[in-house]
């Protein structure tokens, strides 16, 4: 779950939102671990293994590894150089992360041979100057009176005026 709160400093919607279903999926699994499932084997006791599947059940071992058991020795005999070496680790893991700028590309990210860029180049091209909403209007004169004031009347007052 702290894994997934790194995602909400990303400050796009899509993050939050999928880091949200994660952490609240995680701590639904975790309540679930701690209460439901030490019940349910308590109340199973010895018949716990009854429902084991055949196949996998019969592969089984008893008994330990020795790969762990060699892995745990070290770890215990020497506790402090084990966690430095395991920090080591995970930080170098995490370099390449440090490069990373998480941006909203938007149009910048389309590749430009798609038919919408190509649109979207040519209305860049007609009405430069930013998002504002483009109107095109088709008249013999457009600097005629009566089109001037058409243009005047249609236009909402919320609208930012282009120059």
């Amino acid at each position: 779950m702290t894994a997934m709160a790194g995602m909400f400093l990303a400050g796009n919607a899509v993050f939050s939102s999928l880091a949200m279903g994660t952490m609240l999926v995680v701590a639904v699994a975790v309540l679930g671990s701690v209460t439901v499932l030490p019940a349910l084997i308590a109340t199973l006791g010895d018949r716990v293994e009854r429902g084991r599947v055949p196949i996998i059940a019969g592969r089984r071992r008893h008994g330990s590894s020795r790969a762990w058991a060699y892995v745990i020795d070290r770890v215990l005999r020497v506790p402090a150089l084990s966690l430095l070496v395991s920090a080591g680790v995970l930080v170098a893991l995490a370099i390449p992360t440090l490069g990373m700028h998480t941006v909203n590309p938007g149009f910048v990210g389309l590749p430009p041979n798609l038919a919408i860029m190509q649109t979207f180049d040519r209305m860049q091209r007609a009405f430069p100057g930013g998002p504002i909403p483009a109107v095109v209007v088709e008249a013999k004169n457009v600097t005629a009176p009566t089109v001037q004031r058409a243009i005047i009347a249609w236009r909402r007052p919320h609208w930012p005026v282009a120059r």
